[in-house]
């Protein structure tokens, strides 16, 4: 059910908990914009916003190669989680070659873990 149908019927969003598919900035916008949502919960795996370092080097690697970094307005949580998913990805890969694993959908998995638990 949308913010504005809840907000409509009279429901108080401060009692609404979202997870992460009602909680992207697309949702708040359909609402009517952060006034009309003012109140609503939400709950996201990856960071909102642009202040995080990851984001920072990314917006250098752009500036280095003499391109424009995305805007404010192209980065969502929808670009963050994608970045944080890629981190992932990259780490479980390093992890599996650090160990001499055969780069793989099961090396990506179990390097990691073979990685966590030599280090323990």
């Amino acid at each position: 059910m949308s913010i504005r149908e809840l907000k409509s019927k009279g429901y108080p969003l401060s009692k609404v908990v979202s997870f992460v598919w009602g909680a992207s900035e697309a949702d708040i916008k359909a609402a009517g914009g952060y006034e009309v949502a003012n109140g609503y919960h939400t709950i996201q795996f990856a960071g909102v916003g642009l202040d995080f370092q990851v984001i920072k080097d990314i917006n250098a690697m752009y500036q280095a190669q003499g391109k424009p970094a995305p805007t404010a307005q192209e980065v969502s949580v929808f670009y963050n989680r994608g970045v944080m998913i890629a981190a992932i990805h990259t780490e479980a890969a390093r992890a599996a070659n650090q160990l001499g694993l055969a780069l793989s959908a099961k090396a990506g998995k179990d390097g990691p873990e073979l990685a966590e638990a030599e280090a323990a």
